[in-house]
């Protein structure tokens, strides 16, 4: 895998813990260096045509995208575990991860701009609004659930826990924003404080966020 080597990349590591899940053996290398011209082309031409990270790179060739890497890893999961078991399953899986992306990523992307660009987005009440839309939806579906889909977990619980992380951890939602969606904080730890999840975060100094 070619990626950021922050520890605490989210779209880096979720694939890592996936790969631990399906006990597929993955190794990290350096990410994109857009300072070194030839590795540049090199990059662009046979890797992502706009130089983005991450990237698995297989015998048969790189794939991009980290939702994509990760349905990637779950075919290769020969159990069929991580994907499910039935077409309808595999729908459902790429179900949730769409719905993460389209529902979840965005509130996320706003705040961690204004979080890391040092100036609060000034829309902080919508932002929150459509969070708790959000969140009270998911927490209502998985009241009666232990997974999103079937009975046993799948990248689209990985996919999801992580994209919860920085909401965890970012101070403007609050501890009571967290405690009230008890459904959502019990799949979050499920994913997260399972062993082949710690052994994976622990690879690269990656922290685990109450």
């Amino acid at each position: 895998v070619v990626g950021t080597p922050h520890p605490e990349n989210e779209r880096r590591n979720k694939i890592l813990v996936a790969a631990a899940y399906a006990g597929v053996v993955v190794d990290m290398d350096n990410p994109f260096n857009p300072s070194t011209a030839s590795a540049d082309q090199d990059y662009l031409l046979n890797s992502h045509p706009i130089g983005r990270n991450p990237i698995l790179r297989t015998d048969e060739g790189p794939i991009f995208e980290s939702n994509t890497i990760l349905r990637h890893i779950a075919r290769l999961d020969l159990t069929g575990k991580l994907y499910g078991t039935t077409p309808y399953m595999h729908s459902q899986v790429d179900m949730w991860l769409d719905f993460t992306l389209s529902e979840i990523d965005p509130i996320l992307q706003a705040f961690l701009t204004g979080l890391f660009s040092g100036v609060p987005p000034t829309n902080i009440p919508e932002l929150k609004g459509k969070a708790t839309e959000v969140f009270h939806g998911l927490n209502t579906w998985l009241e009666t659930r232990t997974f999103l889909v079937g009975e046993r977990l799948t990248v689209a619980d990985i996919g999801l826990a992580f994209a919860l992380t920085w909401f965890y951890r970012y101070a403007a939602f609050g501890k009571e924003f967290h405690g009230t969606y008890t459904n959502i904080k019990r799949l979050y730890n499920t994913v997260m404080k399972n062993p082949s999840t710690v052994n994976a975060l622990s690879r690269v100094g990656a922290s685990f966020y109450e």
